[in-house]
């Protein structure tokens, strides 16, 4: 089998994520995409990476290990026994409290929060007075929303040090909430030193004065910020939301404006120009905005598509703020944003978590919050938040699928494939209802008479009428002006005529079941993933060369079922659209070579994939085995070795490395890099054929030049 390697404020955000409470992020980034591994997905399975439970019991053998260790060897020898009991007491108390210490700084380290809230608080327990370990608890508090425990520690915090400026923000919201705007402001004068903390401030109190109906202390509150450049957006952006919160229409309208011109790409802007456009029922305004900003961005979030949809319908919505409360969580979400897509991880899910302390209903926020948990391989903290999106939201179906990945990623297949059966329920037309129209003359005359072109019957017969509209139409889309209906006008005529909504649909189907297939391949329920494959692929009426993974997947599920003639029609319709797709190449390539069929062009088509993706393992072992099957066993061996180098525990590669070190005659090595593979526990057949090697060798190799026919004597379905 083949193997494979599955595959606005952008200055400001710098100038936050360089102040940050003085954290650097040493994490990944949030947005992560799905690559296929060896078992086609990810899966938990890291040797070196320790699961939850196991880290949780290193942690707390830590803190006892600690403890008796040192406590015994701390005992004075020259001590009596009735002394030594004492102190040993003592010291086991003293080393129980470091234990704990560095058992929560450990699981910090870890990002177990929860953890390290419960070993920070017995510390404090132990050493009630110390302050580091009192910031440390309430930083894990805060980042797993414990917000009872947080306010119990924060005044701890502040009569040490009357800055902190974490401490002072949390505070400030609690106060806000209880509508103690003054002291509120208070709180979040102190926060303000460093550039995120004057602008978490600035924000913060305005709308603690909104809160109060006070639209010219709001902004006078903004206006603090006017001598940072880098502050702008976020300060007019505030503003424009105010504004429009406190019926101040007119200046919201001219400040969203502006905003919007100098920025068409930021969802929020973009969202909250729109929604303000129809609250004064200025439908076509709320239209332009969204399509500028469709134009200006490569992908429609889902919020986006959806206001789109109910402002073609006429439907009235609401202003994107509607009270104060919201606003204070649009502060912290932006942050929280920022800081975390800049790479302040930690920081950044922090207040995060204080955006859902004041404003616990908020998609978006649990849509970052989750992707934040994925970067930091917390799948279970991922998978809670992104349970708790509503399913009224636009945002619901991204999170379900975010949310059955990471319980794939916890080995919790079935979970997964229930949550996404859900969806396909739920998103995916039927397959009796699934078939596309026929394509032809008519249906062309029928969506050309929709579009005003044609006015004649819709009769399927040639006609000047028929040819007019069909060059009308052409010349509309910069299309070759010939009348003649081929594959290139058909799809102009079709994507010109489906609503947004009707491609968005099929779209959102198509990715459900994509990722229904992969994780029931990495499961290696083969005959199921082909089965949703296959329903996928019903669903693509002229498959273009983003399509090529439907085809590609399929194949590869083929494959595994052993059914080779349909994998290799589906690899080979994959490599037509996707020419240069190194996952294809390397697949079918080596496919071919695994069965002594088309060495030429097998290993062409790998050295194209390494060509591409040099580093690859999979693909460089592909390579060394091609020159293998051709009996060039010193080319082989480059190449073999080089797999190794980059994919050291894979034992497939480790065999086929042994394999060739045999035939140039390096005995020993070859049985040493056997034992390699046995060790990296291979399927049972391949275990066996290993042994047998291990006892008897290789024979001496017949030739290996397989019949040369062409790829193109087995024809693609």
């Amino acid at each position: 089998m083949p193997r494979i390697a599955l595959a606005s404020g952008h200055n400001a955000r710098n100038a936050l994520s360089a102040g940050a409470d003085g954290d650097r992020a040493t994490s990944p980034g949030v947005h992560m995409t799905m690559h296929e591994s060896s078992s086609h997905l990810p899966s938990a399975r890291h040797p070196s990476r320790l699961s939850t439970r196991c880290r949780l019991a290193v942690f707390a053998a830590l803190g006892v290990s600690m403890a008796l260790a040192t406590g015994a060897a701390t005992t004075p020898a020259h001590a009596s026994q009735a002394d030594a009991s004492t102190n040993s007491g003592a010291d086991l108390e003293r080393h129980s409290l470091f234990g704990s210490y560095l058992s929560g700084r450990l699981a910090s380290r870890q990002r177990e929060m929860n953890a390290a809230a419960d070993f920070y608080n017995r510390a404090l327990a132990r050493d009630p007075d110390n302050i580091d370990i009192v910031k440390q608890a309430l930083r894990a508090e805060l980042s797993t929303a414990n917000w009872e425990r947080a306010r119990i520690l924060a005044p701890r915090v502040i009569e040490k040090e009357k800055s902190h400026r974490a401490t002072r923000l949390f505070m400030g919201l609690t106060a806000f909430q209880d509508g103690r705007q003054t002291e509120a402001r208070k709180h979040f004068a102190k926060a303000a030193s460093g550039p995120i903390g004057e602008l978490a401030a600035a924000l913060a109190s305005a709308w603690t004065h909104a809160a109060d109906k006070d639209v010219e202390g709001a902004y006078g509150a903004l206006g603090t910020l006017k001598k940072a450049k880098w502050a702008q957006y976020y300060r007019l952006y505030h503003r424009a939301l105010i504004s429009d919160m406190l019926g101040r229409s007119d200046e919201a309208a001219r400040v969203y404006a502006e905003l919007f011109k100098a920025d068409n790409r930021t969802l929020r802007l973009t969202l909250a120009y729109a929604r303000h456009a129809v609250s004064r029922g200025d439908y076509k305004r709320a239209r332009q905005v969204l399509r500028t900003h469709l134009k200006a961005v490569n992908t429609v979030h889902p919020l986006a598509r959806a206001l789109l949809s109910d402002v073609r319908k006429g439907e009235a919505g609401e202003r994107l703020v509607t009270k104060a409360s919201e606003g204070m969580g649009e502060v912290f979400f932006s942050l929280g944003e920022a800081l975390t897509s800049e790479g302040g991880v930690d920081i950044g899910a922090i207040y995060l978590q204080l955006a859902f302390y004041v404003r616990p209903d908020f998609p978006m926020a649990m849509i970052t919050l989750g992707s934040v948990y994925e970067a930091t391989r917390r799948y279970d903290r991922a998978i809670e938040t992104y349970a708790r999106i509503p399913t009224a939201s636009p945002l619901f179906f991204n999170g379900e699928v975010r949310r059955a990945i990471n319980l794939n990623l916890q080995e919790r297949p079935d979970d997964a494939i229930t949550a996404l059966n859900g969806l396909v329920k739920r998103f995916v037309p039927s397959p009796d209802t699934a078939a596309a129209p026929e394509r032809g003359l008519r249906y062309a005359q029928d969506r050309l008479a929709k579009l005003g072109l044609y006015k004649g019957e819709v009769d399927g017969l040639t006609g000047p009428a028929t040819t007019r509209a069909i060059r009308q139409f052409q010349e509309t889309q910069g299309l070759a002006t010939d009348g003649i209906l081929g594959d290139e006008t058909l799809d102009a005529i079709e994507f010109a005529t489906l609503s947004r909504d009707e491609l968005f649909a099929k779209q959102r189907a198509l990715r459900v079941l994509l990722t229904l297939g992969t994780v029931q391949r990495g499961h290696k329920k083969f005959e199921q993933a082909a089965e949703t494959y296959s329903r996928a692929i019903a669903l693509i009426d002229r498959p273009k060369q983003r399509h090529w993974r439907y085809f590609y997947s399929r194949g590869v599920s083929y494959e595994r079922m052993k059914d080779w003639p349909r994998a290799e029609a589906d690899l080979k319709r994959a490599l037509e659209l996707n020419p240069d797709e190194p996952l294809i190449l390397n697949y079918l390539g080596y496919s071919w070579v695994d069965q002594n069929l088309f060495l030429d062009e097998a290993l062409a088509m790998i050295r194209k994939a390494v060509k591409i993706k040099p580093d690859d393992g999979y693909f460089v072992d592909s390579l060394g085995w091609a020159y293998y099957r051709q009996g060039k066993y010193e080319e082989a061996t480059k190449y073999l070795e080089r797999a190794v180098e980059l994919r050291p525990e894979d034992p497939t590669i480790n065999d086929h490395l042994g394999d060739a070190y045999w035939h140039v005659g390096r005995l020993t090595e070859a049985r040493f890099q056997w034992r390699q593979a046995l060790s990296f526990e291979p399927e049972k057949k391949d275990a066996a054929i290993i042994r047998r090697k291990l006892e008897r060798g290789l024979e001496k190799p017949t030739s290996r030049v397989a019949d040369q026919k062409k790829p193109s004597d087995t024809k693609a379905e």
